[in-house]
């Protein structure tokens, strides 16, 4: 098995992270559904990744090889981009502001009794 082989199992084990890190820390249905997305998204953007560089080995033409290639560094572009969505990724001061919402209400609450 050659290095291009081994990008579908890191991707399969990024996403298995991803599944892992999303159950661990998703406190909500939209939040868990974004981390399954993700974990979709990074084993299947790994695999096509892999068969964009079979392909472009393949390839007999410049431009043929050159879009496949620009292909692949977008793709591995939005991988990147796409790790702050993470759940658990938000910053810790949201969710004190949450916090602190959390308890006026309740205080607005006591004094109306």
């Amino acid at each position: 098995m050659n290095v291009i082989g081994l990008l579908p199992i890191l991707g399969s084990l990024a996403a298995g992270l991803v599944i892992a890190a999303t159950l661990l820390t998703a406190s909500s249905a939209p939040q868990q559904a974004a981390g399954m997305a993700m974990a979709c998204a990074f084993a299947v953007t790994a695999y096509v990744l892999a068969r964009g560089l079979e392909m472009a080995d393949m390839a007999d033409s410049k431009a043929t090889q050159f879009v496949v290639v620009g292909a692949i560094v977008v793709g591995a572009l939005l991988m990147v981009a796409a790790v702050p969505i993470l759940p658990g990724s938000g910053s810790s001061s949201e969710l004190q502001r949450a916090r602190e919402l959390d308890a006026i209400d309740r205080l607005e609450r006591e004094r109306v009794r």
